[in-house]
């Protein structure tokens, strides 16, 4: 069961990745960027795409230590559920943390 979950995450954060990276040259992406930027910090590392190349080591910073926290969580799974809890929240604070940065000025 925990191989499709992971599976359909990796999927749609791939999607969600291109959608971003395809943001300045889709009209229609740009305007929904535009309409919801107040919220556009929750789709997390992948938003930060929406810049180019500009973000890149945040998007691939952010998305390795997914990776990591996810593997390790899943790894204590049944021997230390604290591990796991610990990993999810971490989990969220890098998700969060790299959403917000769509909000810094690129130089």
């Amino acid at each position: 069961m925990r191989s499709k979950a992971n599976i359909i995450a990796s999927v749609l954060y791939a999607n969600l990745s291109v959608i971003c990276l395809a943001a300045k040259s889709t009209p229609l992406v740009e305007s929904l960027v535009r309409g919801y930027w107040n919220w556009i910090w929750l789709l997390g590392p992948p938003v930060t795409l929406i810049y180019g190349s500009g973000y890149l080591y945040v998007y691939l910073t952010g998305s390795t230590l997914l990776v990591l926290l996810a593997l390790l969580g899943q790894l204590f799974w049944l021997r230390h559920p604290g591990v796991t809890v610990l990993c999810a929240a971490l989990a969220i604070v890098v998700w969060c943390a790299s959403g917000l940065l769509v909000y810094a000025p690129v130089t």
